[in-house]
């Protein structure tokens, strides 16, 4: 009988265009997941491929720093994509380089987005092949999540073949959730991101083919096992779980936000001088998100104290951050004394807290800004509960190497002695060696929510069928 060996293919793109360094490769680790926490199912979990990659010094010349790159599996000449990501670090010795790999999440994590106020918008909104992505369309109407991707570089996967040399393609599902107001405020992309997936239930990751998704709940248990394993298939199996990840009562904190009407947002007194036929550029941010800005009034006095009046105009408006070009042709240096801005601001008005279930353990969610209202509250703490009122261990199969396994696929699993039989399982976790074994990680989904088990509007339905009312 003849043995196939695993193959690796390793390109990346120190000048722009991908290369095959396959030949000078020794060694590979990777690790593909969806989540690092206890509870697998978690929402707006950080989760970050990683593969360490060991090379000849053949390659010592070419530029790393952030360098796409990324690593083809597979047996018989078939190789099938696992990761893709940048370079985060390399360190060598006079022999070999060591470059440690991250996904695309790494482009995300120091970038931060000043985004406008955006009104009765789910805080991701499905893309297709005609979905409008690009912020600058007078159309564009995308949630928050699909806003936040694509400024750090990301553009819709399906739409890849108009934009064949993105940094990374996204896909998104539309969420459960449309608060009233979302906006980004400064904070780090990646931050938010998360931040946005925990208020509306879901999980964004990064798949095998380096794709950014973020998957709505009911989603999480819904696709049909694609393959099965058995005693016969594993080399071992080992389970961890945490009994204080699951919950008997769930409470969630909401801030209720409202428009307000136009008034004085801003003020400063500080005073700036402005040589003539210059121009300064003032940043200011907001302590409430801003809706409509107003006008600008200034106070300058020329060199001899008599008022002046320079030109005012907007360079950029986020929702809580503004650039002002203030310019003076008055024909001599001016002093600006003080400037007024008035706006239509949203502004906390009410606060509570919901909650639903019983029992012990309790779990008090976070206070996040999208949670906008006693409803959103109680469709929150209804969704947590039902994700994670019970235990759900996550096993570790140690089996044979296998290209077409994935993070993000249901699979069957078999092990009489824990009672399991065809069991339906997600992969959360991806590990490889050098191609001999992997380690899935694996989460049971049997009893979570699903979208069959419920009404969805804009769906067509038969007569007599019986669901649930959705969240």
């Amino acid at each position: 009988m003849s043995i196939v060996q695993p193959t690796y293919q390793v390109e990346w793109a120190p000048a722009g265009s991908f290369v095959d360094i396959s030949q000078y490769m020794i060694s590979a680790d990777i690790l593909v997941n969806t989540s690092t926490s206890s509870t697998a199912v978690a929402f707006g979990e950080q989760a970050t491929p990683r593969t360490t990659i060991e090379v000849s010094d053949d390659i010592a010349g070419a530029a790393w720093e952030l360098t796409p790159i990324r690593v083809f599996l597979g047996t018989g000449g078939s190789n099938i994509l696992h990761f893709s990501g940048v370079v985060a670090s390399r360190s060598r010795n006079d022999r070999t380089i060591t470059l440690e790999c991250e996904g695309f999440t790494r482009l995300m994590a120091n970038r931060r987005g000043y985004s406008p106020l955006f009104r009765n918008r789910p805080i991701a909104t499905e893309t297709t092949i005609s979905s409008i992505e690009d912020p600058a369309n007078p159309l564009y109407h995308a949630g928050l999540i699909n806003w936040l991707f694509w400024q750090t570089g990301g553009r819709p996967l399906d739409q890849s073949g108009t934009y064949p040399n993105a940094a990374f393609y996204y896909a998104c599902d539309r969420s459960l959730l449309t608060p009233a107001w979302t906006w980004a405020n400064g904070e780090r992309a990646l931050d938010e991101l998360y931040r946005l997936a925990r208020a509306g239930g879901g999980q964004i990751y990064q798949d095998k083919n380096g794709v950014m998704r973020y998957i709505e709940p009911l989603t999480l248990a819904s696709a049909a096992a694609t393959a099965t394993y058995t005693d016969a298939e594993m080399h071992s199996i080992s389970e961890r779980a945490v009994a204080e990840e699951t919950i008997g009562t769930v409470r969630c904190p909401y801030t209720r936000r409202v428009l307000q009407p136009l008034q004085q947002i801003y003020e400063d007194a500080t005073p700036i001088q402005i040589d003539n036929g210059q121009s300064e550029t003032i940043v200011i941010e907001t302590q409430w998100p801003i809706w409509a800005w107003g006008t600008v009034t200034v106070s300058a006095v020329d060199g001899g104290g008599q008022a002046v009046t320079p030109t005012v105009a907007f360079v950029s408006q986020a929702a809580q951050r503004a650039e002002i070009r203030v310019t003076n042709s008055t024909g001599g240096p001016i002093v600006l004394y003080k400037m007024v801005i008035t706006g239509q601001p949203v502004g906390v008005v009410q606060s509570g807290i919901e909650s639903f279930g019983s029992g012990m353990p309790e779990r008090e969610l976070e206070d996040n800004p999208y949670i906008q209202n006693r409803s959103a509250a109680q469709r929150l703490c209804r969704l947590s509960h039902d994700f994670y009122r019970v235990t759900r261990p996550i096993r570790t199969l140690n089996c044979g190497f296998d290209s077409a396994r994935f993070v993000g696929e249901t699979i069957h699993l078999t092990y009489s002695p824990w009672g399991l039989n065809a069991t339906p399982h997600r992969i959360i976790s991806r590990q490889d060696g050098n191609g001999a074994t992997m380690d899935l990680d694996c989460v049971p989904i049997g009893g979570l929510p699903v979208r069959d088990d419920f009404f969805i509007i804009g769906q067509s339905y038969a007569g007599g069928d019986t669901r649930q009312w959705g969240y």
